[in-house]
């Protein structure tokens, strides 16, 4: 049973992206980040590529659950499989919108940059419920807690493992690109690229960096939490990790759903194709914004050609990659 829960978590994670991605359509004029007339993003070529890239999801997705099911059931329920499953999972979304961003750039015609920034939202005529200086701190001290609180309690525990350190290492990289995201949208935005009105530009960041806070967070819980838990235990696991997917997917959608409901879909970016690479990571050293809107979602980009972004992306990816690899090399040798 805990084997089929683990598959269906996997295919969860495609399923919710699905819905709650504004990527390829939230403005007219652009198509998986690339500027294209409306007429393409109507067309039947257009919808041959969503379709395409929606195949390739869901097919790799495919791929993950069967290494799931055919993975040995001593190895199965250490704590590292479902998170790398999740990450992997990750990986293949990003590689498939990038082949999508490679198709649209070279069946569409080009379009002429705007000239200026169009802002990305339109005001909506209602006061926000929850202060943004609350969203903004739980943004950063969100994902800190499980692998802080997992440090505590394994730390009293003294149960040693080759996996544990690894474990938190991912955690506590994930925790660090989350807390330098939402610095970088509170502090290191321009305001006029994403509201007329600096009240309301501070919404809209604070809303997107919680979207990311929760989607991250969740992965670095369920890492956490599995440390936690005894092999012979994962029903335990799933009591929390399945309600915290609920109350994630939940929260997320209705921040999108705000986020998309505002959009201006007339709204612009003029800097050039080349400075988006795969579409989806913003490089332009001309630029000094730490962090900018999405070309086509209703999300965020940071500009990688900035040292403090690429300095803590580095740092980052060093621990989550790291730990990957030791994790995996642990699991080949104990085989």
């Amino acid at each position: 049973m805990t084997r089929i829960l683990a598959i269906l978590l996997v295919f969860a994670q495609p399923a919710i992206r699905d819905l709650l991605s504004g990527r390829w359509k939230t403005r007219g004029n652009t198509l998986f980040s690339v500027r294209v007339d409306p007429a393409f993003a109507a067309s039947d070529t257009a919808r041959a590529i969503m379709r395409t890239f929606r195949l390739r999801v869901w097919l790799w997705t495919a791929v993950v659950a069967v290494a799931f099911a055919l993975a040995p059931a001593d190895a199965f329920h250490r704590s590292h499989w479902i998170t790398v499953a999740l990450l992997v999972t990750l990986a293949g979304n990003t590689v498939a919108f990038a082949l999508a961003n490679r198709a649209v750039s070279t069946m569409a015609s080009p379009v002429p940059a705007p000239a200026t920034r169009t802002a990305t939202l339109h005001s909506p005529g209602e006061p926000g419920v929850v202060p943004l200086a609350l969203i903004e701190w739980c943004g950063m001290l969100f994902p800190l807690l499980p692998p802080v609180a997992a440090s505590i309690l394994l730390i009293l525990r003294a149960a040693p493992s080759v996996f544990v350190a690894p474990m938190l290492a991912i955690s506590y990289a994930i925790a660090l690109l989350q807390i330098q995201t939402v610095w970088s949208l509170r502090f290191g935005a321009r305001e006029s690229d994403w509201a007329p009105d600096p009240a309301l530009s501070r919404r809209y960041r604070a809303y997107s960096g919680l979207i990311n806070t929760l989607i991250f967070g969740f992965i670095s819980l369920n890492g956490c939490t599995l440390l936690l838990v005894p092999p012979g235990r994962m029903f335990t696991y799933f009591a929390v990790s399945l309600p915290a997917q609920i109350v994630v997917t939940f929260v997320a959608f209705r921040l999108r759903a705000w986020l998309k409901r505002h959009t201006v879909e007339s709204s612009s970016d003029p800097m050039p194709d080349d400075a988006w690479k795969w579409g989806q990571f913003y490089f332009n050293p001309a630029d000094s914004a730490l962090v900018v809107p999405a070309r086509s979602d209703v999300g965020f980009s940071p500009n990688f050609a900035r040292p403090s972004v690429w300095i803590t992306w580095t740092v980052a990816n060093l621990g989550v990659f790291g730990g990957l690899a030791y994790v995996l090399r642990a699991t080949l040798h104990s085989m």
